[in-house]
């Protein structure tokens, strides 16, 4: 039978913010004792209040006569090896829980100064301190800083242990600090923690961490429009990437997809996406590729880039191969057609299909439209000018124009000019059907022309037997991207 506050010496009440750990550590210091000992001495270990094992909490709620839905709110409850629940949001271990503490030495101070306890069993430990995206204390205006560092988490969590080595040097506290008035990014998201915010942006209806992790990517590729580098901010202003991006990604997709096309008059498309918005690019093409909650995001710039970018057979798209075209630039239109680029510009102005006013690099217009047009203008070209447009080396396109895998679409003609350019791009197509992309070459894959090499076959046995389906592609590789042949196999 739980016990009543009038009957249990343990009774006290859940603080402002206050996880179960610093509950249990505040109880420690009345008797003088570490939280390990005092966990040992109730019956309940303190690692288990550290993973917020619920059982755990209803004990530690019974013991000192409170609710346990009291206790449950801020504590970081366990959800899966990899994340944490802080009142019903999740966030992940490894950035929530590390070896350095934060925390407001005014907020510290203040406890004091309303209590009539000792210092370190006055001092409160504020949950959200924990969260790497809360740099700033709301109410004081005043940066987060570090309080203590140690591995050890039931060393690191003994909160009033610890507020008993640094309290001297928190009530002596006068190093001066640059006070900054929170942005509209950082009231919405302690609100949202609280639960005292109702959906007003569109962020508001995804999750909490991961709409933060965006905007803090979003502003870090926005900083280009102001002619900043994410280098050039100093220790401690990650803040303003999170401000820049939550400004724009408040307002939803359309005012993301306007500021993302902006970014894109400052980019070469041949050098792709990366290139433009590296970190944005990597973070949801790499680390958050597979978790749901970043899926609205990457389909937000995975159409930015569909629709904007002329993207061709074997590009990367957010860690996938594009094994279609669907957007020419004139530029690319050329390279892959051998048209006089100049010619086809005229053709395609003339034809309303392209803005007249942007660069061959970023005119761009639909692929398949344009092809009835494009293959009036097509000029053959020789097959030396084949093999480099493709990027097929020299020795792997002797050998698979031997075997019949490439051939000249003009027989008998008395120009060298006999190769069709489409047919080209139809064979590198057609070779990436089904390929999913690696970012380096990797230990058991292998190119086509050194897989044949090994197995001493020709790379046309090898074209054929993927074609058939008697091979299964294996992931192609960027860095090798249009062959040599460059789709790689799984030895």
């Amino acid at each position: 039978m739980k016990q009543s506050p009038a009957n249990t010496l343990l009774y006290t009440e859940a603080r402002d913010r206050e996880p179960t750990f610093a509950i249990v550590s505040r109880l420690a210091a009345i008797g003088g004792v570490s939280a390990v000992d005092f966990g040992q001495d109730i019956g309940v270990p303190f690692v288990q209040a550290l993973r917020g094992d619920p059982e755990t909490l209803d004990e530690i709620a019974a013991i000192i006569g409170l609710e346990s839905s009291a206790l449950g709110y801020w504590t970081p409850l366990a959800a899966g090896k990899a994340k944490r629940e802080i009142n019903g949001h999740l966030f992940p271990v490894r950035p929530l829980l590390t070896s350095e503490v934060r925390g407001c030495p005014s907020c510290l101070q203040g406890d004091v100064q309303q209590s009539g306890l000792p210092a370190h069993r006055a001092m409160t430990f504020r949950s959200h301190w924990l969260i790497h995206h809360v740099t700033l204390c709301i109410r004081h205006k005043r940066p987060l800083v570090t309080l203590w560092k140690e591995a050890a988490p039931s060393v690191r969590y003994d909160t009033a242990a610890q507020f008993a080595n640094i309290a001297d040097r928190i009530l002596a506290d006068d190093a001066p600090f640059k006070r900054r008035d929170p942005t509209a990014f950082e009231i919405c998201f302690d609100q949202r923690l609280a639960g005292q915010l109702h959906a007003t942006t569109w962020l508001d209806d995804h999750p909490l961490h991961a709409a933060a992790v965006f905007c803090r990517l979003l502003g870090a590729a926005l900083l280009k429009l102001q002619d900043l580098r994410l280098s050039e901010l100093k220790p401690g202003s990650d803040w303003a990437c999170y401000h820049l991006g939550f400004e724009t990604a408040r307002h939803g997709e359309e005012a993301i997809l306007k500021e993302l096309r902006m970014l894109n008059q400052l980019a070469e498309p041949r050098l792709g996406p990366k290139a433009v918005f590296p970190v944005l690019y990597d973070r949801l093409s790499r680390e958050h590729v597979q978790d749901p909650d970043f899926a609205v995001y990457r389909d937000v710039l995975a159409r930015q880039l569909m629709e904007s970018w002329p993207l061709g057979s074997g590009d990367d798209l957010l860690g996938a191969p594009v094994t279609k075209r669907k957007l020419h630039s004139v530029r690319t239109a050329a390279n892959e057609t051998g048209i006089d680029i100049r010619r086809l510009r005229k053709m395609l102005e003339a034809a309303n299909m392209i803005d007249a006013d942007l660069p061959d690099n970023w005119a761009v217009f639909d692929a398949e439209k344009a092809r009835p047009m494009m293959a009036s203008l097509l000029t053959f070209v020789s097959a030396k000018e084949f093999y480099e447009m493709h990027r097929i080396a020299r020795s792997q396109f002797n050998l698979l124009r031997k075997d019949g895998v490439l051939q000249p679409s003009l027989k008998d003609a008395t120009t060298k000019h006999v190769w069709d350019p489409r047919e080209g791009s139809a064979f590198v197509e057609q070779l990436l059907v089904g390929a999913q992309t690696i970012q380096q070459a990797q230990h058991g894959w292998e190119t086509i022309g050194k897989a044949a090499q090994r197995l001493k076959l020709r790379p046309a046995e090898i074209v054929r037997a993927i074609w058939n389906g008697r091979i299964q592609r294996g992931r192609k590789e960027c860095a090798i991207r249009r062959l040599r042949l460059g789709s790689c196999l799984s030895r």
